[in-house]
Order: structure tokens, then sequence, then C-alpha cells
């Protein structure tokens, strides 16, 4: 399971549109917005922001997530009452992979994910 896609920005569509009604009226104002939505491609979610939803999206308070190291990533978070707090961790082995940011973000969100339901299995909050 890779990070979440960002909710998409409409920056581009916006000054396409602008510069399209501008230069060709209606129909240009349109066809800018097209264009700029196109040059305004999906990214997925930083890493922090992605673990942030996962938690929460389990009905759980997000405290903080931080990097121990390349390939470690802690995470504290609390129950939905706010009575007791936990942390989880997530490594990965390096092995002789050589890893992008981007493949070592999405394993350690994977990772992050396994452990967070894991976790609600054991304690059923």
């Amino acid at each position: 399971m890779a990070r979440p896609l960002k909710t998409k920005e409409y920056t581009g569509s916006v000054i396409g549109a602008a510069i399209g009604g501008l230069l060709g009226g209606p129909v240009g104002a349109g066809l800018g917005g097209v264009l700029g939505s196109a040059a305004n491609p999906e990214r997925k979610m930083p890493l922090r922001e992605a673990i942030r939803e996962a938690v929460e999206q389990r009905g759980l308070t997000f405290v903080s997530a931080e990097r121990e190291g390349k390939f470690v990533i802690r995470v504290v978070f609390g129950d939905h009452h706010g009575r007791a707090y936990f942390a989880i961790r997530a490594r990965i082995a390096p092995g002789r992979r050589k890893w992008t940011a981007e493949a070592l973000a999405d394993a350690l969100y994977d990772q992050i994910v396994k452990n967070l339901n894991d976790w609600r299995k054991r304690f059923r909050t």
C-alpha cells in the first residue's frame, strides 16, 4: 500500500484559465483551465502527513512522527479518550537495494499502517 495522493491543487487551473481568458475569451479560459490542470499533477502526501491521516482515520490522536534515521520512523499517538499514549516504530532493512526517497517513504508508511492495525486488534479501541 503506497501513501495516499495529496488532494489536487487548483493553482494551475486558475492561472491557466486567467491567461486563456485574457488571450481568447471564454473558450480560451476553458482551454487554459484544462491545460493548467494537466500541468499540475497529483503527488503523494508527505510521509508525516500521510501517517497523521492514517492515525486519525482509526479514531486515535496523532502526537508526532519523527525519523530516527534514514530507515526508521517512530510514531507517537494516543487513544481516543486521551488517557494513554503509545509509540510504534517502523524499521526497514536497507539490504543491498538502492532506496529512492519515494520508495523508502512508501515502505515506512506501509509498515506503520500494519503496526497501527496490529495495535488496534490487540487493544480494540
